[in-house]
This record gives C-alpha cells, sequence and structure tokens, in this order.
C-alpha cells in the first residue's frame, strides 16, 4: 500500500511553485492550488493505491468549486463519462473532469506532481474553450466513439 497522507506531507514540504499549496480539506482529501493556480482536488481511493485528481468548473463564472466530486455528482444529478484516461461530468451548473492516478511508493511523489500539473492545464483548457451551455459538449454522441457512462472510483 501506498501511504498517501505521506506523499501529500511530502508535497506540501516540497515547496514546489508550479503545484501550489497543499490544503488538508479532510479525511483522505486535499486541495492543491492557491489564488494563481487552479485548485486540484486529491482523493485517496480506497484500496490504497492511488488517487482521484479531480476539479470542478462552475459553467458560469469559471470559478472552482471546493465540494467533493461525489457530493457535486449527487447535487446535479449527474454521471461521468469516460474519456480515454480521463473522465468529464458535464452538469447543467458545473462541469467536472477527473482522473484515476495508481501511485507506488518509489515514483509516487514525481508521478502525483506531473498528474496534478497536467490534470491542471487540461482543467485551463477548458477554461479557454469558455463553455457555459450543457448543449455545447456531448460527451457521449456517437460520433465521438466514448464508452458507456461510468461513475468515478471514490471510496
Amino acid at each position: 500500500m501506498v501511504d498517501v497522507s505521506g506523499l501529500m506531507q511530502r508535497l506540501c514540504n516540497s515547496e514546489d511553485d508550479d503545484i501550489g499549496m497543499v490544503n488538508h480539506v479532510e479525511d483522505h482529501r486535499w486541495i492543491v492550488g492557491d489564488h494563481d493556480l487552479f485548485p486540484i482536488h486529491v482523493e485517496e481511493l480506497v484500496n490504497g493505491q492511488g488517487v482521484l485528481l479531480y476539479a470542478t468548473i462552475l459553467r458560469e463564472t469559471s470559478e472552482p468549486v471546493y465540494l467533493p466530486l461525489i457530493s457535486t455528482l449527487f447535487i446535479e444529478g449527474i454521471s461521468g463519462h469516460s474519456l480515454g484516461h480521463y473522465g468529464i461530468c458535464p452538469g447543467p451548473i458545473s462541469l467536472s473532469l477527473y482522473l484515476k492516478v495508481d501511485l507506488n511508493e518509489t515514483d509516487g511523489l514525481e508521478k502525483l506532481k506531473s498528474k496534478i500539473t497536467c490534470h491542471r492545464l487540461l482543467v485551463e483548457c477548458f477554461l479557454e474553450t469558455e463553455m457555459t451551455n450543457s448543449e455545447a459538449f456531448d460527451p457521449v454522441s456517437t460520433e465521438s466513439g466514448l464508452e458507456h457512462p461510468m461513475v468515478p472510483l471514490r471510496h
């Protein structure tokens, strides 16, 4: 098993300007980012082998949502859809992007840093598209070739 709490503590102590501040929100859940860097949620998976990275954006204002992903999905009554290794939850009010990351003790910290950076970049690309209307993005169209809807892993 990977000590995700230990990895997050090491990430907090690394003072990496590209990652941003690490805030421990509750058991097994952290938010990485600050007012200059879009916040990315890091949530430990129940199997102890990895984390779920996700970011939720309000469609109207492009502001971050700090609720856990499952709470957001429940409130909006939506489910996730697979986009290869990533997933997307396009709701009427919010848009959430998520990624399951498997970690191990040897490359865990570096892999986590790179995945957080990549996830933030992907979120910023979505922000640049200024998608404010849920009809503007159809993740399950037959032309896209995407898999069936799926719900992200979470304990």
